[in-house]
């Protein structure tokens, strides 16, 4: 098994009524790079990319890192320093502060491997990684593992953080954005066979 939860994720957080879901997991995929970078555990600013990239807004993970590398010269602000409002405001820029630099790629991954063993490989070597599923069956969701849900729409973007297995089901853990009184303690867990949630359509890694 394994559970990134404590070292290289930092509390969950709660979106709101904003559709801002993609600005989470590009956040925390960067939390966990500036761990293994070797900096502190640290919230970055999501609210950051929100305020200074229009052209990020809803369009997913390429265009966030993109702009961060390209236009903000590696650095991106820590949420204490620049904290979430939801609703798109004036950019502050440059940031106030920078708790690392990021260089390095995107990587998504559109995988044939029904089974999950390549994604599981991937999480292992890169850590915690932003990817797109379909909300539906997250909606009555309280505990446990999920799964014959087999939804294919692409419209919520959460984080990969671990993997286990209970009563002979492998699983991934994944944190959500609606909260810590959402689900188990704001994460869920779905099997990881059989691509629940539409998942391995669209993961993405530093």
């Amino acid at each position: 098994s394994v559970d990134f939860r404590g070292s290289q994720v930092t509390p969950v957080k709660d979106q709101g009524a904003f559709g801002t879901c993609w600005s989470f997991g590009f956040a925390e995929t960067l939390e966990g790079l500036g761990v293994r970078l070797g900096h502190e555990l640290t919230n970055v600013s999501n609210q950051m990319v929100i305020d200074c990239c229009p052209a990020c807004r809803g369009s997913g993970q390429d265009a966030s890192y993109d702009w961060v590398v390209s236009q903000n010269q590696g650095r991106i602000a820590t949420m204490d320093s620049y904290p979430y409002a939801g609703d798109p405001g004036e950019c502050k820029h440059p940031a106030p502060s920078v708790p690392f630099v990021v260089s390095g790629c995107v990587r998504s991954r559109d995988d044939a491997d029904e089974s999950g063993a390549p994604l599981l490989a991937a999480l292992i070597d890169h850590g915690p990684a932003a990817f797109g599923i379909d909300a539906t069956c997250l909606q009555g969701y309280k505990s446990g593992v999920i799964t014959n849900c087999t939804t294919t729409g692409i419209d919520h973007e959460v984080l990969l953080v671990g993997a286990g297995v209970e009563a002979g089901v492998p699983y991934f853990l994944a944190k959500n954005s609606w909260g810590a009184k959402w689900g188990e303690d704001g994460y869920f867990r779905f099997q990881q066979a059989g691509r629940q949630l539409g998942f391995g359509s669209a993961v993405h890694a530093v």
